[in-house]
């Protein structure tokens, strides 16, 4: 799973950089039962607000 992958990667970078404490996906990626039209939908947790328009998320 391509996403989940990448997802594990950037999280301590996004840790670091943004304080965000935790990372996780949601909807039909979660458990692999996407397809090619299937949003991405990414839970952020911990991070305040003016750090998520610093980061533009």
């Amino acid at each position: 799973m391509a996403c989940l992958e990448k997802l594990r990667e950037l999280e301590p970078i996004l840790k670091q950089k943004h304080g965000i404490t935790k990372l996780g996906l949601s909807g039909s990626v979660a458990p692999g039962d996407n397809t090619g039209n299937s949003a991405i939908d990414i839970l952020i947790e911990g991070v305040s607000n003016e750090n998520c328009q610093k980061a533009n998320i």
